[in-house]
């Protein structure tokens, strides 16, 4: 059974993917977090990429939607 994704349910998760997404240094983030170095990698490297990729598909719809 895969392991849950300690990130994924950390209650501080929109402001851990905020600084990931501002390309705020893993230390400053796994500090102010308190969040394990693992876990953080696995974390942008697998749902986060996934997150901004619906993100982006959701704006582009909007923006069509917008045209019409």
């Amino acid at each position: 059974m895969p392991r849950t994704c300690t990130i994924c349910a950390n209650p501080d998760i929109q402001g851990i993917d905020q600084a990931l997404v501002a390309g705020t240094p893993y230390r400053a983030v796994e500090e102010r977090f308190e969040i394990s170095p693992p876990s953080l990698h696995c974390h942008q490297q697998g749902h986060l990429t996934a997150t901004l990729l619906k993100a982006r598909e959701v704006q582009k719809v909007a923006h069509a939607g917008g045209l019409m």
